[in-house]
């Protein structure tokens, strides 16, 4: 009896202390959450591989819908942004918060949703730190995608359970053999258990990547089972339709205890590991749960897309809060037009706001590193913001609805042999192809044509520009090229960047927007800056103005 009692006290003593323990590691994550809100991400976690995967699904399935293609994602580096945008805590947030970015939305009362989420989760802080609580339980994957395991279940062919079933077997035939032959008992209990753990080991690395998924595919309807307990009323479309999905997946969630335990160094996980090691109950509940996973893989597919949504709105809340000054952009109809007081570029550390509103296309001229190029960039990034996460880098931003394509940042394409003006005219055409009938477009295109002669790449971007400012768009093109301000003076607003000397001599920017085309050139000034030798600086000064003068080239 004594032995009885001993027993309970240490069941009683573990008992209280693994629910002593999820109580203070609960206080720590929110403490934890608490803390790190209002802070951008800034590492690769693990998290970010396959973060496009949910992105390609959806480009596939939705051929008529507008995404950011590759060329301008590299211009904008996006991937970068996002990086520091990223403060997603679960894999679905992450994986959905990359196609989000990468997908402009042009439905009003869609941005009007995003923005109602987003103010709820700013102005209330418990609230908030309650979901973001359930979505950091279900966390994320280290090299892995959550989707592509939830696709993966398509066709997949389902274990037996034969083996499984025979090592419980095994155990109940060892236990009562103990009423029969003690040492014999003993004997097959060792051999069964020895038995068990390793075919146990054997068929967890058969299974290990889709058991792995399947795991987190459980935690996340656990959270979103948690979500839906919340009732937020901001979220009643969200939690009707998690609802209604979970509804179909009773057979997946009822033994999810089994197959979602974790090794978190708490002695119940540890406890729950040994016994499936014996039982093999995570893998039993694996068939079973796989069996009703595979019939109802777009349920699936649902949830994850609300849970990430939800996650993703949270951390453009999180964005907000890490900078000081943004705005709501209000966006109009479908005519072209595009306005902006004090915009600046989110990565830059001080930034020179700049304001514009363009009635029609604009050309940008300027001096090397005049900002030209960091313009465009803001101009885009911001443009590509409002349309997808509700908000901008500004004092006011005011746009219609557009598609946005640039050509920016070019290279050479080594691997085909492709040499830089194949890759500029061929970026150039898919926009000069792009239908804004519906919508309208938004160009940016950096030193157009730079890739030929001087001639040819006037005459060129002369003919390519001004095509691309007539119809529904706008287009910002940059341009060392003076001789654009006067040929396109007609169907573009002329704005410029230009520079000065400091007082011992250097070239210095000001970085401010101005009306008009420049009448500044700094490269010859920018080698002497550099200490290249009078004799050619004062050659390329006397050509130049000689050139200037007779608008021929002599030496």
């Amino acid at each position: 009896m004594e032995f009885l009692y001993i027993i309970g006290a240490v069941a009683l003593f573990l008992l209280g202390k693994g629910i002593y323990d999820r109580i203070n590691l609960k206080k720590k994550i929110f403490k934890k959450l608490e803390a790190g809100f209002g802070r951008l991400g800034n590492e690769d976690d693990g998290s970010l591989s396959s973060v496009d995967s949910f992105f390609m699904y959806k480009c596939e399935r939705e051929k008529d819908v507008f995404h950011i293609d590759d060329i301008t994602s590299t211009d904008l580096d996006l991937v970068r942004f996002f990086v520091e945008l990223n403060t997603c805590k679960s894999q679905a947030g992450v994986e959905y918060l990359y196609y989000l970015l990468n997908t402009p939305c042009f439905d009003k009362d869609e941005l009007d949703r995003r923005e109602r989420l987003i103010s709820f989760f700013s102005e209330n802080k418990e609230q908030r730190l309650k979901v973001l609580y359930i979505l950091y339980r279900f966390g994320k994957l280290r090299r892995f995608s959550l989707f592509s395991c939830i696709e993966l279940l398509d066709g997949y062919k389902l274990p037996g359970n034969a083996k499984n079933f025979l090592c419980i077997f095994l155990i109940a035939v060892s236990v009562a053999a103990f009423f029969f032959n003690t040492t014999f008992a003993v004997i097959l209990l060792i051999i069964s258990v020895i038995y068990n753990i390793v075919t146990y080991f054997m068929s967890k690395g058969e299974l290990q990547g889709m058991l792995f998924g399947v795991q987190k595919v459980c935690l996340m309807l656990r959270a979103s089972e948690e979500l839906v307990k919340l009732d937020i009323p901001e979220m009643s479309s969200i939690n009707e339709a998690l609802k209604a999905e979970n509804a179909k997946l009773k057979a997946l969630k009822h033994g999810a205890f089994a197959i979602n335990s974790e090794v978190d160094g708490s002695i119940g996980a540890l406890i729950t590991e040994y016994f499936n090691m014996v039982f093999h109950f995570d893998l039993i509940h694996f068939n079973i749960a796989m069996k009703n996973a595979i019939k109802h893989v777009d349920s699936l597919k649902l949830i994850f897309e609300k849970i990430g949504y939800v996650d993703s709105l949270l951390a453009v809340t999180n964005l907000r809060d890490a900078y000081e000054t943004w705005c709501v952009p209000v966006i109009t109809g479908q005519r072209a037009e595009l306005s902006f007081e004090d915009l600046y570029h989110p990565e830059l550390s001080d930034p020179v706001p700049a304001t514009l509103s363009a009635s029609g296309s604009v050309l940008i001229t300027g001096s090397n590193a005049s900002g030209k190029s960091t313009f465009l960039k803001a101009v885009a990034l911001n443009t590509l913001f409002a349309e997808t996460l509700h908000t901008c880098f500004a004092m006011s931003f005011r746009c219609s609805f557009f598609k946005l394509i640039s050509s920016m940042a070019l290279t050479d394409d080594i691997y085909s042999g492709e040499s830089y003006y194949m890759t500029e005219i061929r970026a150039l055409k898919r926009i000069l192809e792009e239908d804004v009938s519906q919508i309208p477009g938004l160009y940016f295109i950096d030193e157009v044509l730079r890739g030929t002669n001087t001639v040819e790449r006037i005459a060129s971007s002369t003919a390519v520009l001004r095509a691309l400012s007539f119809g529904n768009l706008l287009c910002f093109a940059a341009t060392h090229d003076i001789e654009l301000t006067t040929l396109l003076a007609d169907r573009y607003e002329n704005h410029h960047f230009d520079e000065g000397l400091d007082e011992e001599g250097n070239v210095c920017f000001d970085y401010i927007l101005k009306s008009g085309p420049s009448v500044n050139r700094n490269a010859i000034r920018l080698l002497k800056a550099n200490g290249y030798p009078t004799e050619i600086t004062d050659t390329a000064e006397e050509m130049a103005v000689n050139f200037n003068k007779t608008g021929k080239w002599s030496i």
